[in-house]
């Protein structure tokens, strides 16, 4: 049986994370041998406006002293800028 953890993490951009624009993160030390990752970004919910996240990319950096960080990109391909958003790392491992 597998087990899943989550991790959350919230944003406030007071300058607004605009149409287009994206936004790099790195979080770690973690421990990623076995287990798979999946990396969600979510907008406040503000039902008058369209507000979509994508996540484009995500990258595994380790150091000399055998530490592993898990970073990733999201980028704002809706049309009104997100000023709140939530990002969720889902670990799954057997």
């Amino acid at each position: 049986m597998a087990t899943v953890q989550l991790e959350r993490f919230d944003f406030l951009d007071n300058l607004g994370f605009a149409p287009g624009q994206t936004r790099s993160w790195e979080h770690g030390p973690f421990n990623p041998f076995g287990r798979a990752l999946v990396v969600t970004a979510q907008p406040f919910d503000a039902s008058s406006q369209d507000r979509t996240l994508v996540v484009t990319e995500i990258r595994h950096r380790s150091t000399d002293f055998n530490q592993r960080f898990i970073g990733y990109t999201i980028r704002n391909t809706g049309v009104d800028t997100v000023i709140i958003y939530y990002v969720f790392l889902g670990w799954i491992s057997p």
